[in-house]
């Protein structure tokens, strides 16, 4: 495109996009999720057992207590294009709102030559230790910490999976698909009761009524 001549076009994209995020409210129960990679790969190896969801304790990047935590897996469903190398895979079940989830790719998934995807250098490095990199970013400490804690030995186990079987991770926290309602409620009961009155003709009179014979 030419910066100097812009044309119309972008521009209605752009709002028709913001449209459709105005008609969009809340979270999505079952989000896209995407995972690029550097190289094709062999769409079949991918189900439920080697992509899917772990629905982890706590809410948010605080403190999260994995010593009496049992590990709850949400299988995935998958869509790629061919000529794309960027996986997209869904949840076969609803989420629940507000609460963290990991996404684990294992080395089951393998390349269009059919050997296993490897993990990367980058991925290897940060789940390495709390403290790699010295980061001075709390949020990406507290991130690094939290994936690591659900990367854990006692975790990974339960799963039946060792830690070289896990090439890709990432958590997240699900946003809340009820804030707007639990607003509205909050100001109904927060408002004073409404008041009852009879005076519904124009002069603000008292309405009459035939008694029955």
């Amino acid at each position: 495109m030419n910066l100097s001549r812009p044309t119309a076009r972008p521009i209605l994209r752009i709002a028709a996009d913001v449209a459709l995020l105005n008609q969009l409210d809340g979270f999505n129960l079952q989000p896209r999720i995407s995972v690029p990679f550097d190289g094709a790969i062999d769409p079949s190896t991918v189900n439920s057992n080697t992509v899917f969801l772990v629905k982890l304790p706590g809410s948010g990047l605080g403190e999260v207590e994995f010593d009496t935590f049992t590990p709850h897996v949400i299988g995935s469903t998958r869509s790629m294009g061919p000529a794309s190398l960027t996986l997209f895979v869904e949840s076969n079940d609803h989420l629940d709102q507000g609460s963290n989830y990991l996404v684990v790719v294992t080395s089951g998934v393998h390349d269009a030559a059919g050997d296993p995807i490897e993990v990367s250098d980058d991925f290897r490095q940060f789940r390495r230790d709390e403290n790699f990199g010295q980061t001075k970013d709390r949020q990406l400490k507290a991130y690094r910490k939290l994936l690591i804690h659900a990367l854990s030995g006692d975790v990974l186990e339960s799963l039946g999976l060792s830690p070289g079987d896990v090439v890709a991770a990432s958590v997240f926290t699900t946003e809340t698909v009820t804030a707007t309602l639990e607003s509205i409620r909050s100001q109904i009961k927060a408002a004073p009761a409404p008041s009852v009155t009879f005076n519904l003709a124009a002069a603000a009179r008292p309405p009459c009524f035939r008694a029955a014979a």
